[in-house]
């Protein structure tokens, strides 16, 4: 019952219940793993601003490689209102990662770490010894 109230609400453009739809594509809960699908949802909660979805969106193309710059540009929007966000930091290191921008990266990375006391044990934490083991392997082929 809630899920098809929660994919009601969805379909009339609540962007608080599409981003929640994107996160159960995303998780699997209560329906199929579809990225795809999760995609398509975030980019609708993210149309109307919805922080998270941004992010989420810009993490998730990232991570399929997928319209990097259209990434950047959505994680810059949303670190102008929230410049401070560990979860958006570490997005945009994230995506310059994988733009082939490993200096910049890794500023975004280890501010990402600085301000999120778990990123050791977390994402953030993976990502940052990803990223400078990328630098050490560049500046041994220098």
């Amino acid at each position: 019952r809630w899920q098809s109230e929660s994919r009601s609400a969805a379909e009339t453009g609540d962007a608080e219940s599409q981003f929640d739809l994107a996160m159960e594509y995303v998780r699997g809960n209560n329906r199929e793993k579809d990225i795809g699908e999760a995609i398509n949802w975030l980019r609708k909660a993210a149309d109307q601003n919805h922080l998270m979805a941004m992010n989420n969106l810009a993490y998730l193309l990232s991570q399929r490689d997928e319209e990097l710059e259209h990434a950047l540009e959505v994680v810059d929007k949303v670190l102008k209102i929230e410049p401070d966000s560990h979860h958006t930091l570490d997005t945009k290191g994230w995506i310059l990662y994988k733009m082939g921008k490993l200096a910049e990266s890794l500023e975004y990375i280890k501010k990402a770490c600085d301000l999120d006391p778990e990123s050791e044990s977390n994402d953030k934490g993976r990502h940052l010894r990803i990223i400078q083991e990328a630098i050490r392997m560049s500046n041994e082929e220098e």
